[in-house]
């Protein structure tokens, strides 16, 4: 079944990939936003502003879709990231996921881009998840190593998305729609945006660098108290903070004052019900020849979830696994339980692996013994933590086999090393980066 559902993820992400993503957004030369259709000829220019893991695509997108002048464009990607001929000499490779010089120099031009913007012009931006760490301009006083020190202590902290983009916010001149201060009142703004947030909120997806913010300096210093990470961060964070929230330094975006206009054109939810869809088609091809049939012909149920998993790490296993058991109980199989979000994972040991990587072995421990249930996490990205992996894929037998090879997956655990232990059983899946960001996919298929 391994390969099966590995099949069924990436055939979902092709469905719901950033290009076909984006160019839904437009007709007849026109940008489609809720119930507003903005022409593009009625414009004295258009410009592109591309970020993110998704960013070559979903500027390739636009482009294709016509109305941009050559000249008139930008497109920050990670490093390594295929870069078409026709992007190569507007396109800056930046780092991910820690900051480096690349995403400085994106930073800078970036906000030197948006200056150039007359009024009358349209910018067309397109945002993905990655967006944080490849467009970076650290607050004055602020060094990037500093900055990248915070961030680290926030990824190992346990904090979610919400809670670290309200610090990192505030430590930039970029993000929490800070980029907005640079571009003319008089412009018209058009955020087409892939969702890789609970919620997806637009404020949160990449820092939000064209977006309205609510968080506060204040906000920011309780993330870092709340995680007793306040002493622990750079003095230079800590002032920074400090001058903010007694209004020494100006707040994030509150409102945007020119007309903007906000898209949402891919996100986990979507590609959720798509995975439905193929499943459904598809019928992942079991039912002919692995699935006996005992009464009639029998359909694949697919039970997709209603919300995404923000949880701890245990929790999220806890509560998957606990849906899947009620399956092999109560519901006709086959049947595919699809599970959408992102996890907490509170960091405190030395292993390797990723939130994805961590989710499935913590699954295996949870359905050991349950030989007709299959279990995949994958991040979206192709990337889960700082790993060469996308995530795993297990089963009832998995615990039961790594016991026999004298393996204790519980001390993987302990070691946070989750990649150590796929790697050993077979288990661990490289897909290498997908060029698409849609949070994490869980799917469990019982037979």
């Amino acid at each position: 079944m391994r390969d099966k559902l590995l099949s069924l993820f990436n055939d979902a992400l092709q469905v719901l990939n950033p290009y076909d993503a984006v160019a839904g957004a437009f007709k007849n030369n026109s940008i489609q936003t809720g119930t507003t259709t903005l022409p593009l000829k009625s414009f004295k220019d258009v410009y592109l502003l591309a970020a993110g893991k998704a960013s070559i695509e979903m500027a390739r997108a636009v482009m294709d879709c016509g109305g941009v002048n050559p000249e008139h464009k930008l497109v920050v990607c990670p490093k390594g990231s295929k870069i078409p001929d026709t992007l190569e000499a507007c396109t800056i490779e930046a780092e991910h996921p820690v900051p480096g010089e690349g995403s400085e120099q994106a930073g800078r031009a970036a906000i030197q881009f948006v200056k150039d913007i007359p009024e009358g012009a349209l910018l067309i931006c397109c945002i993905s998840g990655g967006t944080s760490s490849l467009l970076v301009q650290p607050a004055e006083g602020i060094s990037l190593e500093e900055l990248n020190q915070t961030h680290e202590l926030l990824l190992n902290s346990g904090a979610d998305i919400h809670e670290m983009n309200a610090v990192r916010k505030h430590l930039s001149q970029i993000k929490g729609g800070q980029l907005l201060r640079h571009l003319n009142k008089k412009a018209t703004l058009v955020n087409l945006i892939i969702s890789d947030v609970p919620g997806d909120d637009p404020a949160v997806i990449g820092s939000g660098p064209t977006v309205a913010d609510t968080s506060t300096f204040l906000d920011a210093s309780k993330v870092l108290s709340n995680y007793t990470l306040w002493e622990k961060v750079p003095q230079s964070v800590q002032q920074h903070i400090k001058r903010g929230m007694s209004g020494n330094d100006p707040e994030t975006i509150k409102s945007v004052e020119m007309k903007s206009f906000i898209e949402i054109v891919a996100s986990a939810k979507m590609l959720a019900n798509k995975v439905l869809e193929v499943a459904k088609h598809s019928e992942f091809g079991i039912l002919n020849s692995e699935f006996p049939k005992h009464k009639s012909e029998r359909d694949l149920t697919v039970e997709v979830a209603d919300v995404p998993f923000t949880e701890d790490v245990q929790k999220v296993a806890s509560e998957v696994a606990g849906r899947a058991k009620e399956m092999v109980k109560s519901v006709e199989r086959p049947c595919l339980l699809v599970c959408y979000g992102e996890s907490k994972v509170n960091v405190t040991g030395e292993g390797k692996g990723g939130r994805n990587q961590e989710l499935a072995l913590r699954g295996a421990l949870k359905i050991a013994g349950y030989d007709h249930i299959t279990w995949l996490s994958m991040g979206t990205d192709g990337i889960d933590g700082p790993t060469d992996a996308a995530g795993a894929v297990v089963d009832g037998k998995t615990i039961g086999n790594a016991r026999l090879k004298g393996l204790d997956p519980e001390e993987y655990l302990k070691r946070n090393d989750a990649y150590h232990f796929h790697e050993e059983m077979g288990t661990l899946v490289k897909t290498g980066p997908t060029g698409n960001n849609l949070m994490d996919l869980t799917m469990v298929l019982v037979l």
